[in-house]
C-alpha cells in the first residue's frame, strides 16, 4: 500500500465538509468514514481510480466517495499518493489544479 500525504487545503475542505454534514444531516461521521474508504482504495489500487490528467510521470486521478457527491482527487506518484482535494462533484470544477506539484 502506498504512503499518503495531503495538501493542507484538502485536509481543511475535508473537515469543513464533514462539519457541514454533521450539522445539517447528522451524518458527518459517515462522510468521514466513506472518505477514509476512498483513501484506502486509492492507496491500495490507484490505477483503478479514474484518470483526470497526466503530468509528466505522475497521474492525477480521482476516487469517488460512496453515498456523497464528492471525489478525492490525488496525484499517483510511483511510491506514494498526494491528496490535493476532497472536491464536490458539482462545484467549481478544477479549482484544485493550482495545488498540483510543479512538473
Amino acid at each position: 500500500m502506498k504512503h499518503q500525504t495531503w495538501h493542507a487545503e484538502a485536509r481543511e475542505e475535508f473537515a469543513d465538509a464533514a462539519l457541514w454534514y454533521d450539522e445539517r444531516a447528522s451524518n458527518g461521521q459517515q462522510f468521514m468514514d466513506e472518505v477514509g474508504r476512498a483513501v484506502e482504495r486509492l492507496r491500495s489500487a490507484p490505477e483503478a481510480c479514474a484518470l483526470v490528467r497526466e503530468v509528466d510521470d505522475d497521474r492525477v486521478r480521482r476516487a469517488r466517495v460512496q453515498g456523497f457527491p464528492y471525489h478525492v482527487v490525488f496525484v499517483d506518484h510511483p511510491r506514494s499518493v498526494f491528496v490535493v482535494a476532497v472536491a464536490h462533484t458539482s462545484r467549481r470544477p478544477g479549482y484544485w489544479k493550482d495545488r498540483l506539484p510543479e512538473p
